[in-house]
């Protein structure tokens, strides 16, 4: 068995924000990705409308490509899929600044890409409230 490993860094303002930068950052990353929700059985492709036209999630899956999301149940975390399907959970949270979303992610292992992606992420956060604020 191949230890996963939970990612705490990531704060975004509010659900919507993290659903959507998580998006744009794992498109980027894997144009044939794929999409599951937690709740959901079927998966949907990253580049489809249908994902902007849904509900913000707490808990979804993004997979490399199709292939990968179908094979998941049965290989599970091993060296054929390694890093190729993370793991998100949304959870609203508070402190002295107010409420916020954190973002967990799992993922077998933080590589250097994977931190290039978590970083994408934090700025992906950053720029949608920037915006989010000027447009209020």
């Amino acid at each position: 068995m191949i230890g996963r490993t939970d990612y705490f860094g990531l704060r975004a303002a509010s659900l919507q924000i993290a659903y959507e930068g998580i998006l744009v950052a794992c498109r980027h990353r894997w144009i044939d990705g794929v999409f599951l929700d937690g709740d959901d059985e079927h998966s949907i492709p990253l580049n489809s409308p249908e994902l902007l036209l849904r509900s913000a999630s707490r808990e979804f899956f993004v997979f490399d490509d199709l292939e990968t999301a179908k094979n998941w149940d049965e290989l599970g975390p091993c060296e054929a899929n390694w890093n190729l399907m993370l793991h998100f959970l949304c959870d609203e949270q508070a402190d002295s600044d107010g409420p916020y979303t954190r973002v967990t992610v799992v993922v077998d292992e933080v590589t250097s890409d994977i931190q290039k992606l978590f970083d994408e992420l934090q700025a992906n956060f950053n720029t949608s409230e920037r915006s989010h604020r000027e447009a209020v």
